[in-house]
């Protein structure tokens, strides 16, 4: 997550001591915070200060933040001691680069609720701002202690001691916010940005392509495969039941994440032929791909029936039983994947993945080393062990892991 480091001309960076609960205003400075000259409104005809409150949210959220402060200061008209709506103002006042005003609010929300986790981020993300990464950093550790499954946490702890020139300890954080949400693109951008800073670009251009979530082909790649679908197509308006056309069009249509065409045409081949392996393996990946869980598991079945020596299959399946959350089932499929090809990287980079997510994680490093091994793709099992590395260290899941990695599998 990128924060602009733009402060206002009025407004200096705050410097602190190195202490573990930096200091808050007393709510006798309250007037002093907010606009110089309060904006004076007609309340809305309503006093339902949830629905307010959640209107202000919303208005910050879209970058509104004047209309925003202006809700949050009609709340507390009414009620000066909402520390939800002083919280809230010093989220639109953040927005609008009022950094001091900012942290003033933020300290009277946490005067009246002290165990707040949000406003301790975002006193944490005000002082970023302000470049005090000394007070940000108690701040952060405040609200990780108070929630410490919660992911943003972690990835503004890691924004902040980026921007404080501390990469290191950086990507340590943003791997333990990975290891609680490891689908979070703005996650994947800083950890990114924070290797390029170290000159590790393979594994930041692995990120990178992660925070777009673009795993597809290169544009070259679907070139190709766009001209190879034509002439498939083309070739079959001659022959428009040759199984050895259909088959690779429904394969270019799976490569080209057309899945509902790719179905089609497998469905095709099955038509055709009942007992086709191979189509039977591409209708499982392509309901798969879909999210149709069931529906696929119930076509491995039935393809690894007609042939359970190909390693693929049981590969696929257990990365489907993965997806539905069957764990142990996931496991003995990759068991199967690799009693048949031992050596076969992808199912280790798999099986850890599935320990990872049972919170197994010295079965899982064990996995992603196997895999590394055996040729896997680097940037991508390497991330994946650095992210198991970094669950191990998270205090939510170290009881869990330690009671996982207890067992015997």
């Amino acid at each position: 997550m990128q924060f602009d480091e733009t402060m206002g001309q009025d407004e200096r960076p705050h410097e602190f001591a190195e202490v573990s609960e930096p200091p808050i205003m007393p709510a006798s400075a309250a007037k002093a915070s907010g606009d110089s000259e309060p904006v004076r409104l007609v309340a809305p005809a309503t006093d339902d200060f949830a629905e307010l409150l959640a209107e202000g949210a919303k208005l910050t959220g879209e970058g509104r933040n004047h209309i925003a402060l202006i809700t949050f200061n009609t709340v507390l008209e009414q009620d000066i001691d909402n520390a939800d709506a002083w919280h809230g103002k010093a989220q639109a006042l953040l927005g609008m680069r009022r950094l001091d005003s900012a942290l003033a609010c933020v300290d009277i929300a946490l005067q009246a609720t002290p165990n707040n986790a949000t406003f301790w981020d975002t006193r944490g993300r005000i002082l970023t701002q302000q470049q005090a990464y000394i007070g940000a950093q108690a701040a952060f550790a405040r609200a990780s202690a108070l929630a410490p499954a919660e992911a943003n946490i972690l990835l503004h702890q890691a924004q902040a001691l980026h921007d404080a020139g501390h990469a290191d300890e950086a990507l340590a954080t943003v791997d333990m916010a990975l290891a609680l949400d490891v689908g979070a693109p703005q996650a994947w951008q800083l950890r990114a940005q924070v290797l390029r800073d170290i000159g590790r670009w393979a594994d930041a251009d692995y990120a990178n392509r992660q925070a777009r979530g673009d795993m597809e082909a290169t544009l070259a790649d679907r070139e190709q495969l766009e001209e190879a679908l034509a002439m498939q197509e083309a070739a079959l308006e001659e022959a428009p039941d040759d199984i050895e056309l259909l088959l690779p069009k429904a394969v270019s249509l799976y490569d080209l994440r057309r899945y509902e065409e790719a179905l089609a045409t497998f469905e095709q081949v099955m038509a055709l032929t009942t007992e086709h392996i191979v189509a039977w393996n591409g209708k499982s990946d392509s309901l798969a791909a879909l999210g149709r869980h069931e529906d696929a598991l119930v076509a491995y079945e039935h393809a690894l029936a007609l042939a359970d020596d190909i390693p693929s299959t049981w590969h696929n399946k257990g990365v489907l039983l993965t997806a539905m959350h069957r764990y142990d089932d996931a496991l003995a499929a990759f068991d199967h994947a690799l009693a048949l090809a031992p050596t076969l990287a992808v199912t280790w980079s798999a099986r850890g993945n599935t320990y990872h997510l049972l919170r197994n994680y010295d079965h899982a490093l064990d996995a992603y080393d196997r895999a590394l091994a055996f040729g896997a793709d680097v940037p991508d099992t390497l991330a994946k062990r650095d992210i198991t590395r970094a669950a191990q260290r998270l205090p939510v899941s170290r009881a869990i892991g330690a009671a996982a990695n207890d067992e015997a599998v």
